[in-house]
């Protein structure tokens, strides 16, 4: 059995509440706890010295834990706002709300809602797992660009690599 070796992703903040990070052109977002303004802040920096590196655009994957309440209105307009400013700079995008059960769907079915209502002008969508949202991701950017198994690999390992910091 070969095992397939993947580049870590790099790390740009990580706190108690999220973690962002970057793998080959994707952004990714780990919300684990509160969604709050001073993350959000950060995220939108980071991703803007991110994608100077990308001038075709690139994936951007939130990841939003089990547990983790819904973004208070202040953050949920600024979220959109960073989506709508995104614009040309993202060609994919995807949230994965984990968890199952009613409360998991229900959120899922609330963010699907406001997807539809913000339209972004790239190609959205909610999972329920990175699995599925990584293999959406390669059939979205085509499988010579991105291979679903190492991103999701990827993601994996950085989940595991700051389960080890200890902020709970």
């Amino acid at each position: 059995m070969s095992t397939v070796t993947v580049a870590p992703a790099r790390v740009d903040a990580v706190s108690p509440d999220y973690c962002l990070a970057r793998w080959n052109q994707f952004y990714i977002d780990i919300w684990r706890v509160n969604t709050t303004m001073a993350g959000l802040r950060i995220m939108a920096k980071s991703f803007e010295e991110f994608t100077k590196g990308y001038p075709e655009g690139v994936g951007v994957i939130t990841i939003v834990e089990p547990g983790a309440p819904l973004p208070p209105a202040e953050a949920r307009q600024t979220l959109g706002q960073f989506l709508a400013d995104a614009e040309g700079r993202i060609r994919f995008s995807a949230v994965v709300y984990e968890g199952g059960g009613f409360r998991a769907s229900a959120v899922r079915g609330v963010v699907s809602s406001l997807i539809l209502l913000a339209r972004p002008p790239y190609p959205h969508r909610v999972f329920a797992t990175a699995t599925e949202a990584c293999t959406w991701f390669q059939r979205g950017f085509g499988a010579e660009a991105v291979n679903g198994k190492e991103l999701e690999i990827a993601i994996a390992d950085l989940r595991r690599r700051i389960a080890v910091r200890a902020f709970r």
